[in-house]
């Protein structure tokens, strides 16, 4: 058993990036062990889910069972203590013969995912050895994070992007979902440059970090935030109509004007976006959405414009071939 235990150790440290890391979780822990079901909640802890699913606030979706419609998942009572207390959490039911344990999984002191595994009560040894993995699996978890999370705002950096939408179409196609238009925005802070010349490069992190918060409380679990570098963020959001991304556009915006930043006071952001559907040139979507945004920052910044509303109102020149052949980062 000992050499399993260290072939699963092997898997985990194999494993690139956080879905393929869950995903050898459960193949592994079945695999090792006599388990009832395992699943990988993420974690949604947002204003959005409140008001569009009429949830609780902390809600999960097993993303070892993705499908294009997110299924928010209510969490149980052991899981919202396992939340909480970002401890594990067992449960034992003598009435089902089972025992539950809930894996909180923490960066930074923060929780992103749950793991919840089932077992026999009686499986007395499956359970001793699932307690020596726990350790070893939240730690890689937190390697994984760290190669394609930023360090400062916990969103996905440049490497989990060029990753991300190499797979995007792929994905798409693999999980069956509609493709429809999908859009890409990118969000820069207003004059964020006089905030860290007036206050100090501590307090700009601080407005990083609570700008980063609001993105992540206010969208879907299936739409990806990136910080792109600097003051420069993306967000990837999947199928969706035209109107409601603008209105989901418009919605941070409006959330960050009204924000009170702590010593910064008033901060605003731009947006720029565009859709595509697939097959896409990434590239071309940027420069498309950077266009957008360069229009917004230079007609009075706090502004939010779509590429395609530009082109069509003719107020900008459309992205050339040549422009987006030439790859600036």
């Amino acid at each position: 058993m000992l050499e399993s235990v260290l072939k699963s150790i092997a898997t985990f440290n194999a494993a690139p990036e956080e879905n393929k890391l869950f995903t050898t979780f459960s193949v592994e822990i079945k695999r090792l062990l006599n388990v009832q079901s395992v699943s990988v909640l993420k974690l949604l802890v947002t204003r959005y889910a409140e008001k569009m699913h009429r949830k609780p606030l902390i809600t999960g979706r097993d993303i070892l069972k993705y499908n294009s419609e997110p299924v928010l998942i209510e969490l149980q009572m052991g899981m919202r203590y396992a939340y909480y207390k970002k401890k594990v959490v067992q449960r034992k039911s003598q009435k089902k013969q089972i025992i539950t344990f809930s894996v909180p999984l923490v960066d930074k002191d923060e929780v992103f995912y749950i793991t919840e595994v089932v077992f026999k009560i009686q499986d007395l040894e499956s359970i001793k050895i699932f307690r020596q993995l726990i350790p070893i699996f939240s730690n890689h978890f937190r390697v994984v994070r760290a190669q394609e999370n930023d360090f400062l705002t916990s969103l996905y950096n440049r490497q989990a992007f060029n990753r991300i939408t190499s797979e995007f179409c792929s994905n798409i196609k693999k999980n069956k979902a509609l493709d429809h238009f999908h859009y890409l925005a990118i969000l820069d802070l207003d004059n964020f440059k006089n905030v860290n010349d007036t206050y100090g490069h501590m307090i700009g992190d601080e407005v990083l970090i609570i700008f980063a918060r609001i993105m992540r409380q206010n969208i879907r679990t299936s739409d990806m935030v990136f910080r792109w570098g600097g003051e420069e963020f993306i967000i990837i959001i999947e199928n969706t109509p035209v109107a409601e991304a603008h209105m989901m556009f418009d919605r941070l915006r409006g959330i960050v004007e009204r924000q009170n930043f702590p010593q910064a006071g008033k901060v605003t952001v731009s947006v720029g976006y565009s859709q595509f559907s697939c097959p896409v040139d990434f590239q071309e979507v940027l420069d498309k959405s950077d266009r957008a945004l360069y229009y917004s920052k230079e007609h009075g910044r706090n502004n939010l414009y779509s590429y395609e509303a530009l082109i069509e109102e003719q107020l900008i020149e459309p992205v050339s071939e040549v422009e987006h052949s030439i790859d600036i980062w």
